[in-house]
């Protein structure tokens, strides 16, 4: 029997079913806090992939804590305790998850295409992108990709920002059923960064993007003050950093010497997912990631013709 211990660890990591047997939160009218409950939301995606005949899989559903007053992210029931223990499934309320869903499919046995759900006390998100197959972190191109009741900072008035739960799952199942239109898009959008070498002033200008947008953020003066959350942190930069000088000295080793864009991005990336970043975060903070990077693409590409 599964058994949750947030005091040792971090994160737990789950199955859908074990997901399913946590401890439901409602109203005092008897509905279900923020609208419905997790398990049942990626229930419902599933049931919508499956209406459109994708193939899937659930990779991982992640849970975490945090130091919410209020509302944290893991609460024990105590009456529930009592009965079956304080680590039970069924004792545990647990309001920051994200499960990773992976869409097969793709000819590239490097990556696959995923969806992304993150439910939290902030709202709900539910995302689609490329996913390096071994890392697990995603990559999220543009707010066509994602649904969210939360307002996302990064993608000020193009978000699809929708007013309830049923609302957003309408809009996941139309994305849905014309997602084969948008995976060739995206997928041309990874051939042409695996293809494209990443040069050293390319990464200056990518860090000096990253870290421009944090002193933007955070100054308080209203003339450069920016209220985009920045993509990355200031150690998740350095950390970003290193990986980055690691894959440049292997690749000094071989017959090629430039990383790719694709490779370089997926440097800077491997630390947006649960355990390494805010689960309401990281859905906002891939898209960040990824204009940083475009941004710098379309520029060098440019200049180049």
């Amino acid at each position: 029997m599964k058994e949750l211990d947030f005091q040792k660890n971090k994160v737990e990591v789950m199955t859908l079913d074990e997901l399913s047997q946590t401890y439901r939160e409602n109203y005092p009218n008897g509905l279900p806090v923020g609208g419905m409950y997790h398990f049942d939301l990626i229930q419902q995606i599933l049931e919508s992939f499956e209406r459109n005949n994708l193939k899937y899989e659930v990779k991982e559903v992640f849970a975490a804590n945090n130091n919410d007053r209020y509302r944290p992210g893991v609460t024990i029931a105590n009456d529930v305790a009592l009965e079956k223990g304080d680590k039970s499934l069924e004792a545990h309320i647990l309001r920051r998850v994200y499960a990773n869903i992976e869409l097969t499919g793709s000819e590239d046995p490097e990556w696959h295409f995923n969806c992304a759900v993150a439910y939290h006390q902030k709202g709900i998100q539910v995302a689609f992108g490329p996913m390096v197959y071994v890392c697990h972190n995603q990559t999220i191109m543009s707010a066509e990709d994602i649904f969210s009741t939360q307002k996302i900072s990064q993608c000020k008035g193009e978000e699809r920002l929708m007013r309830d739960v049923t609302t957003m799952l309408s809009g996941v199942n139309n994305y849905v059923e014309r997602f084969g239109e948008r995976m060739q898009v995206m997928a041309k959008t990874v051939k042409d960064w695996k293809q494209r070498p990443f040069l050293p002033e390319d990464f200056r200008h990518v860090l000096a993007d990253l870290m421009l947008s944090r002193v933007a953020h955070d100054s308080k003066d209203p003339h450069i003050h920016q209220p985009e959350d920045y993509p990355l942190t200031s150690s998740q930069i350095n950390a970003a950093c290193e990986r980055y000088l690691q894959l440049e000295y292997e690749k000094s080793r071989m017959a090629t010497y430039d990383p790719t864009y694709w490779e370089v991005f997926n440097t800077f990336n491997t630390d947006l997912k649960p355990g390494r970043a805010e689960i309401p975060s990281i859905v906002g903070q891939s898209i960040g990631l990824f204009k940083s990077f475009n941004k710098c693409y379309i520029n060098s590409v440019f200049f180049d013709e």
